[in-house]
């Protein structure tokens, strides 16, 4: 093997111990220290399903339907999409998205009430911890309020949201 250097370890530890690492990460409040942005955010995104239940109900569609979920700018990374709390893939699959930041979520009317209500289940009020490391009280938002604050906007999908196919 006259091509193949000696190889020594010498941090042998790094390669006998897998790290433990944990998922995710703290919920990113999206409305910190802003309570009353945040229930007026609140009541607009339970406004925006008043308006894709009666859109969905008018249009005579099938129970099945899509509904197009806006992301903020600050919640386009994969960790702050709202699909723990508010839409879980098992029960609201993710069907597509139009732009960055833009998710296609399916829609029945029993999901569009299990979301309306983990949206009016997220708090106004963070409560606070005290954290033992640091022995600092500090934020900590639910999953919910970290979700709900991560949505721009609710909108069902018209007609016009079709994709035109040419030969």
């Amino acid at each position: 093997m006259p091509n193949n250097p000696l190889q020594i370890i010498l941090n042998t530890n790094d390669y006998q111990h897998i790290p433990e690492v944990t998922p995710g990460g703290k919920v990113k409040d999206f409305f910190k220290g802003r309570n009353e942005a945040f229930v007026a955010h609140q009541h607009k995104l339970l406004g925006d399903l008043d308006q894709i239940e009666r859109t969905l109900s008018r249009g005579g569609r099938s129970v099945l339907s899509y509904v197009h979920v806006a992301l903020n700018e600050e919640a386009w990374a994969k960790s702050h999409r709202p699909t723990m709390k508010l839409m879980p893939p098992a029960k609201v699959p993710l069907v597509g998205g139009t732009n960055l930041g833009d998710m296609i979520v399916e829609v029945t009317p029993e999901n569009l009430a299990a979301i309306r209500n983990s949206i009016s289940e997220a708090e106004a009020d963070v409560r606070e911890v005290l954290n033992p490391k640091t022995n600092k009280v500090e934020p900590r938002p639910s999953r919910a309020r970290g979700e709900v604050g991560a949505i721009r906007s609710l909108r069902a999908h018209h007609a016009a949201d079709r994709r035109a196919f040419s030969a």
